[in-house]
């Protein structure tokens, strides 16, 4: 998808309180800075990885900075859980995955240059051992990584992170509870 249709594509926005008003295109919800709802994925491999992606240059938010596993605007009605898996099959093509919700529909304001990017949003764990194939107009690049190296990087190179990753990685208390989600996850 172009980065102009993406552009174009509508967005159900909300009030600060969570109660739904009007379809906008995207790039009114977030030149406006109107509240919308996303997904964010963790996938994680049997080794304990998680796996990063570098968005692609073509963004209109955080362009070339690393991410989480998949962070996906969801549609008018869709749910978070099929906006989550709808999200792994486009940008990687991951598909057949169990996904498991984690923590509470949580709330992000942050501005990044001219834009506002406010949203409703829920955090999914899941584990994959399969092939990841990326899109190349959605991601730039994906590594593996390990719990000690994700520390070093965000702590080392935070620049080269995107800054609501930074704060959900706080807000879900990730680093703390990462072997325990691997683990629970390992044996679901």
């Amino acid at each position: 998808m172009s980065i102009f249709i993406k552009l174009m594509e509508k967005f159900q926005n909300f009030s600060e309180s969570g109660e739904v008003m009007t379809l906008e295109e995207r790039g009114v919800v977030h030149s406006k800075g109107l509240w919308h709802q996303s997904a964010q994925v963790y996938l994680f491999n049997e080794h304990g990885d998680l796996l990063i992606q570098q968005r692609s240059d073509q963004k209109d938010l955080y362009a070339g900075l690393w991410d989480d596993s998949v962070g996906e605007h969801l549609r008018p009605r869709e749910s978070f859980r099929d906006g989550a898996l709808r999200g792994l099959y486009e940008e990687l093509q991951v598909e057949g995955i169990d996904i498991h919700e984690f923590g509470e529909t949580d709330r992000s304001d942050f501005s990044y240059g001219e834009l506002t990017d406010r949203e409703f949003k829920q955090a999914f764990f899941g584990i994959f051992r399969g092939m990841v194939r990326p899109d190349p107009i959605e991601v730039q690049s994906i590594s593996w990584v390990g719990k000690r190296d994700f520390i070093k990087l965000t702590n080392y190179s935070r620049q080269a992170f995107c800054p609501p990753l930074l704060m959900d990685v706080v807000r879900l208390d990730l680093l703390n509870r990462w072997d325990k989600i691997v683990d629970w996850l390992i044996e679901v």
